[in-house]
């Protein structure tokens, strides 16, 4: 949607608007929205809801589309969280993030970039590649953190069942107290 609409419907109160989209949607004909709308005091012709149909009712399903992939993606999020893989809440944020970003990307105009590279205005793209970039390095920092933090554990584990079979030496517990701190 790159302008505001002016139309009939879309001169309705957002309700009546909400309502008709969501009878479109939903495969009601034509005469059962005027119909609809008839008993609400709103007289509409098939024409209206003809050119509604193709402008702001498309709008709405790119609209409600954004709201059902923002949906998903908290979700997502949430999921990651309770299942508690090895995923901190930051790792979350930074998968939602980047999954919003990559929308961006992906719905990004290319003749627009065209034409703003040749007037040398890019920057909202080159904002959005970088934030990728940092993003991406952000993962990565994070992964070597979590392989780190499985590593020790592993060696921790391995000092204890030593010490079980022969016992602690004062080497095993000074590694182990350095370790534990490193955590």
């Amino acid at each position: 949607m790159n302008a505001k609409r002016t139309g009939t419907i879309a001169r309705l109160p957002k309700e009546a608007r909400e309502e008709i989209s969501r009878l479109l949607y939903n495969g009601a004909t034509y005469r059962e929205i005027i119909g609809a709308m008839a008993a609400k005091g709103i007289r509409l012709q098939k024409n209206v809801l003809t050119t509604w149909m193709r402008g702001g009712h498309q709008d709405w399903l790119a609209v409600e589309e954004r709201l059902t992939n923002i949906e998903r993606l908290r979700e997502f999020a949430l999921k990651v969280v309770q299942s508690n893989e090895g995923t901190v809440m930051q790792q979350a944020g930074m998968k939602m993030a980047a999954a919003q970003i990559y929308e961006l990307l992906m719905n990004y105009d290319a003749q627009v970039l065209k034409e703003r590279l040749k007037e040398g205005d890019a920057a909202d793209y080159a904002k959005l590649v970088n934030l990728m970039a940092r993003l991406s390095d952000g993962g990565l920092k994070q992964e070597k953190y979590r392989d780190e933090v499985e590593e020790r554990k592993a060696r921790i584990q391995a000092q204890r069942e030593d010490a079980q079979r022969g016992g602690l030496t004062k080497e095993h517990l000074t590694s182990i107290e350095k370790d534990l701190n490193l955590l």
